[in-house]
């Protein structure tokens, strides 16, 4: 996705800046548990780690790819939150960012339990919309000591009430 904004804006200023990456967190079997328990998916990859551990080629059990998805909010408020405390000017540039979806979303290697995760935010581009401004962040979940991102994603939100300069 190209910026298409007409007039520069302060969002504009961030487009290929990394906006911080979240605290690492702990992906342990009562998460995955009880993720699964509430999607009521009890597949034994997740659920069952004594399966998990004779028959799946993880040689354990692993977090679901939506639970991973789930916890992108939490991954990305301490990482927003943390940059507007650094530079509250942006406040107003922001306006009121909502949650617009995905343009795509893949899981590239699994979290095995007991993983670390934490997410890394770079804004990708910036476009204008009737209704405010659409910000584009290229969004990765990265695994500890792991090479692979567990998964990358072109994550929107419509700031609603942007500065527009």
């Amino acid at each position: 996705m190209s910026t298409l904004v007409n007039k520069p804006t302060a969002a504009s200023a961030l487009i290929g800046k990394t906006l911080g990456q979240s605290e690492w967190l702990l992906i342990d079997q009562k998460l995955i548990s009880a993720f699964g328990d509430l999607t009521k998916d009890p597949d034994p990859y997740h659920q069952d780690p004594e399966w998990a551990e004779k028959n799946s080629p993880f040689g354990g059990t692993i977090a679901y790819g939506f639970l991973t998805a789930s916890l992108l909010s939490h991954l990305q408020k301490n990482v927003f939150e943390a940059y507007l405390k650094r530079h509250p000017e942006m406040m107003r540039a922001f306006g009121m960012p909502v949650n617009y979806g995905f343009d795509k979303l893949r899981f590239i290697a699994p979290v095995k339990c007991d993983d670390r995760i934490r997410g890394v935010f770079t804004v990708s581009s910036l476009a204008e919309r009737e209704n405010g401004l659409l910000l584009n962040i290229h969004t990765q979940v990265e695994v500890e000591n792991e090479e692979r991102p567990a998964l990358i994603a072109d994550w929107l939100f419509l700031l609603i009430g942007a500065e527009q300069s």
